[in-house]
């Protein structure tokens, strides 16, 4: 059987990898918003799933952790 995730769970699955992926690289909030470019309050409103990110957004969000994109994408 295959499930198919709806998009609001797959962005909140999104937001919660960008934060799990800060935490465990060791990074403050702060940090990755420096690092990315993007405002504190932006960062933390896409890490709790309150606000979608941009493509641009998401991908230098990616940047900042040093991952690939796709890592921040839940496969199924």
């Amino acid at each position: 059987m295959v499930v198919v995730m709806d998009v609001t769970n797959i962005m909140l699955e999104i937001a919660s990898r960008i934060r799990s992926t800060r935490i465990e690289a060791g990074m403050s909030l702060e940090e990755l918003a420096r690092s990315s470019g993007l405002g504190p309050a932006r960062v933390a409103d896409i890490e709790s799933g309150s606000t979608e990110p941009t493509m641009t957004e998401f991908v230098r969000l990616a940047d900042a952790l040093n991952v690939p994109a796709a890592q921040l994408v839940p496969a199924d």
